[in-house]
């Protein structure tokens, strides 16, 4: 049995592989004639939603702030380190950037009270270690320029390789993003990752009530019929965990509640109002992080 998933997997990871580059090429053919040098002022919102994160904050901040036209955010999450104060250092130096404080209530709650304050039409959410290369603020805001899609994700690599660890999760990233791809060909991307993903904010605050964690929010979006892309171009660099001891602490908390949440997901498969689009991520989701991570 373990010879066949692992089998499986490897299949599986070759042809998401291949999936992905064609995908990758089709979509810088489309975007050969891409003429957008600045975001519109007033038109675009990124949010960090902070805690704890003095290490790796100012370097995400400064990456940020290159990109002329937007708002810059932080909501921080109570904060008991440097965070707070390296952030109001920033401020200080440049207007756009926005701090908001308070208490420590946990990322969605901290989100959602944010989202009382964002004007903007879009809101793109960045978390605190993440970097974006050039240009990936202007190509995820094209991606929503027409309109149909409600949210869409960037395309997310681990940004240092040098544990073993790290490594064995940037082969996992690249699994997911050719699964992303593909899933947003039909716009049914299953998980969009809040380390980088646009939102049409008023979307967002529909469906931020009662949303958990970022499965949550795509499944509701999914379920109301909306359309969720994915953006091969616009890329980020995260970090991950690089000791065994923290990759297995992060993976427990993540299985509870994918496989609590599968079966409730599985169950609603079978109801026939469930639109096609969100069948097909919530199939997706039992398949692969549920019946793969078992075999």
């Amino acid at each position: 049995m373990a010879n066949f998933a692992f089998g499986l997997f490897v299949g599986l990871s070759v042809l998401a592989a291949a999936r992905y580059v064609m995908i990758l090429a089709g979509h810088r053919r489309r975007m050969a004639d891409f003429t957008r040098e600045y975001l519109v002022a007033g038109d675009t919102t990124v949010l960090i939603v902070s805690f704890n994160e003095s290490r790796a904050i100012s370097a995400t901040i400064e990456t940020l702030l290159t990109t002329s036209g937007i708002e810059l955010v932080v909501a921080d999450d109570g904060s008991t380190d440097d965070t707070v104060a390296i952030c109001q250092k920033l401020a200080r130096a440049d207007h756009r950037l926005r701090l908001l404080g308070g208490p420590h209530i946990g990322k969605m709650p901290t989100l959602r009270a944010a989202l009382e304050s964002i004007e903007t039409r879009l809101l793109v959410t960045v978390d605190a270690d993440t970097l974006l290369a050039p240009r990936t603020l202007l190509t995820l805001v094209d991606a929503m320029a027409d309109g149909k899609l409600a949210a869409c994700s960037g395309n997310l690599h681990v940004h240092s390789t040098a544990s073993p660890t790290a490594r064995l999760q940037a082969l996992e990233f690249a699994v997911l993003n050719g699964d992303r791809a593909a899933l947003g060909l039909r716009g049914a991307v299953s998980i969009l990752p809040g380390a980088l993903t646009i939102w049409q904010t008023k979307v967002l605050r529909e469906l931020i009530d009662g949303a958990g964690n970022d499965i949550d929010l795509s499944l509701s979006a999914l379920r109301s019929g909306l359309h969720l892309g994915f953006a091969p171009t616009a890329v980020g660099y995260t970090e991950v965990p690089d000791t065994w001891a923290g990759t297995l602490q992060q993976r427990r908390r993540w299985a509870r509640r994918k496989i609590y949440r599968s079966l409730a997901l599985l169950r609603a498969l079978f109801q026939w109002r469930l639109p096609r689009r969100a069948r097909l991520a919530y199939a997706h989701i039992v398949l692969v992080h549920v019946v793969l991570a078992l075999a």
